[in-house]
């Protein structure tokens, strides 16, 4: 028989353990219901967008940027693509490097280079890639056709990557370079600001010129293509990166607008020809409109080199501190002493308040007595009027006129024609220069009649921007309307329509000036052009366009201080030379275009000036009749 008492034993042993794992197994199952509803319940939602955020992956798709065109369609900047092929320095294998080598064909020693630059950066622990063909000249056809061969032996080559970037390329180059500006990468403090709003650090803006104007119409909107990958980095289809990614998978690139300035391709051509290599900047602007038809500044820019994606550090340094300021559009941000072409200001402002009449003379004997100092004349002149005095730049005429009217009526009407405020024009640090008054030197050991006299021949404190005079002769020309200078002709719009600006003026002001008083000086600016005796007569009348206009010589400060240390103008002590104007306007009869020239340190401005500006004029001649 079995024992019965000893089954009855093993019994009563077993079952408190037996409980007790059934306890142990109730506690762990709620345990890891517990866990589970912390995971899936509280925590679900945070854990599936940690699992979309490893899931899912947005690239941004850089939009083409507008092109820019003179005012009759010819190209002045566009974007073309390029191919860019890079080896990851901690992806790429030997094997591949020794297939990429046989498959692009390059030479031996090209190769060796390129295994050197991987070995050393991998062993630094830098991943930053190796690249090959950053940019060649003469097209991108060669480059594509390598980016051909690569892509398509692509599984044979693991760490060797094709980017396609993007080049902005400025036909004219340095002929219009602070007119046009460039491009350039953001910077570092700009992507930590845009970044949020899914900018990328390739992103490039507008740095100078219209390219920086007109940034918000060039720019267009960026793309966005977002996918999904699985554990092992495969993209997924795109109806199961759907499950986890809300917006759209692509969004296209929204192309900027095209845009066309008012400048003209020819005249901005021949301006920068006849400056040379002179230090110095031209305007030329519409009389009907205010358009910029030339713009150039001396010594220049070349977009195409500033706007590079690499650029070689030494050229970019010697360009920094070059001595004649490349980086500075001395158009709008660089002031001068206007010298005699500002000396319709005083005569304006006589004719005016009837401190003068048209036909009184005033006697030069080629000096000017103020107390106990005595102003030189540059001549001679004995008896004047104001068509005389205008003709042969009479110094001692305008003085007398400034003492008349004082300083501050003077700045009255310099303020009128626009002088001591920005032009307007909104780019390349557009200045305002210096127009004083009785005021500006009274922490300046006071007013004396010497700064009187200074201002109504353009020296002392007078300091102006070339667009500022071109934009006073504007309005001396078409009547006292003094209009805002323009830079945009016409644009594509959203709906592919054209928006065209031409032959539209926007009015500045209207200036407080007779138009009979207006009238009265055109005869002495028509004289210093086309009449023997005129400033401007030897080099600056032309025989295709009848041009009216004012030359100017204005002494450097500090000339007279470095004179008394033997320092005069020279050509190893050009700083020391005068600076050369003319402003003008043509056909005087009836004016279409205004041009106003400066070169810096040239001398006399009928002899360097006027030159430069009949050029521009006849180039405006030819471009009519074509």
């Amino acid at each position: 028989m079995p024992d019965q008492k000893g089954d009855e034993t093993w019994v009563d042993s077993f079952e408190p353990r037996f409980k007790n794992a059934v306890k142990l197994i109730v506690i762990f199952f709620s345990l890891l219901m517990v866990r589970l509803y912390y995971l899936q319940i509280q925590k679900g939602q945070h854990y599936r967008l940690l699992r979309k955020a490893n899931a899912t992956k947005e690239l941004s798709i850089a939009p083409r940027r507008g092109r820019m065109y003179d005012r009759h369609g010819n190209l002045l900047a566009e974007s073309r693509p390029y191919f860019e092929i890079s080896l990851s320095p901690m992806k790429v294998t030997d094997d591949a490097i020794e297939s990429l080598s046989k498959l692009l064909r390059l030479p031996q020693e090209q190769k060796d280079e390129i295994s050197k630059q991987v070995f050393e950066r991998r062993a630094r622990g830098q991943n930053r890639p190796v690249k090959l063909f950053k940019k060649e000249k003469g097209g991108t056809v060669l480059a594509r056709e390598r980016a051909t061969i690569v892509e398509e032996n692509r599984r044979m080559l693991p760490g060797v990557n094709i980017n396609v970037l993007s080049e902005r390329v400025y036909p004219m180059g340095a002929a219009a370079g602070h007119l046009l500006g460039y491009v350039e990468f953001i910077s570092t403090d700009e992507y930590s600001r845009c970044k949020a709003q899914g900018c990328s650090q390739d992103k490039r803006v507008g740095r100078f010129g219209a390219e920086a104007l007109f940034e918000p119409l060039l720019a267009g909107r960026k793309g966005v293509e977002r996918f999904a990958r699985d554990a092992h980095q495969n993209r997924l289809p795109p109806h199961e990166a759907e499950l986890f990614i809300s917006e759209p998978l692509f969004e296209p690139a929204e192309s900027g607008q095209d845009i066309y300035l008012t400048i003209d391709h020819e005249l901005q051509k021949v301006a920068g020809e006849a400056m040379g290599d002179r230090r110095g900047a031209v305007v030329a602007l519409s009389v009907k409109t205010g358009e910029v038809l030339a713009l150039v500044s001396k010594p220049a820019l070349d977009p195409n080199f500033m706007g590079a994606r690499f650029r070689p550090a030494a050229e970019y340094n010697a360009l920094k501190t070059h001595p004649g300021q490349p980086f500075l559009d001395k158009s709008l941000g660089q002031h001068y002493p206007p010298g005699s072409t500002f000396k319709f200001v005083s005569a304006l402002a006589a004719l005016e308040d009837n401190k003068v009449t048209p036909k009184e003379k005033i006697n030069c004997p080629g000096y000017y007595e103020a107390g106990t100092q005595i102003f030189r004349c540059t001549s001679v002149h004995r008896r004047v009027n104001l068509d005389l005095a205008l003709q042969r730049s009479c110094n001692v005429y305008f003085w007398e006129l400034g003492s008349r009217v004082g300083m501050d009526r003077m700045a009255q009407v310099a303020r009128d024609f626009g002088f001591g405020s920005p032009s307007s024009l909104g780019m390349n640090k557009d200045i305002p220069g210096t127009i004083p008054t009785k005021h500006f030197y009274t922490d300046r050991g006071g007013h004396r009649l010497g700064h009187t006299l200074n201002m109504a021949t353009g020296q002392g404190d007078v300091e102006i921007t070339v667009m500022q005079l071109a934009s006073a002769y504007l309005a001396l020309a078409n009547n006292g309307k003094l209009l805002l200078p323009r830079l945009l002709h016409k644009r594509s719009s959203d709906t592919d329509s054209v928006v065209d600006y031409a032959n539209a003026s926007v009015l500045r002001q209207k200036v407080a000036i007779r138009e009979e008083n207006l009238e009265l000086l055109k005869p002495g600016m028509w004289n210093a052009v086309n009449r023997p005796g005129g400033t401007a007569f030897r080099l600056g009348r032309s025989a295709l366009i009848e041009i009216a206009g004012k030359t100017g010589t204005a002494e450097v400060r500090g000339k007279k201080s470095a004179e008394k240390f033997g320092k005069t103008c020279s050509a190893t002590q050009s700083q020391y030379c005068d600076h050369a104007w003319f402003a003008g306007y043509a056909p005087a009869s009836s004016p279409e275009i205004v041009v106003a020239v400066v070169v810096e340190n040239g001398g006399g401005g009928g002899r360097i000036a006027a030159p430069i500006a009949k050029q521009v004029f006849e180039a405006y001649v030819k471009v009519q009749h074509k």
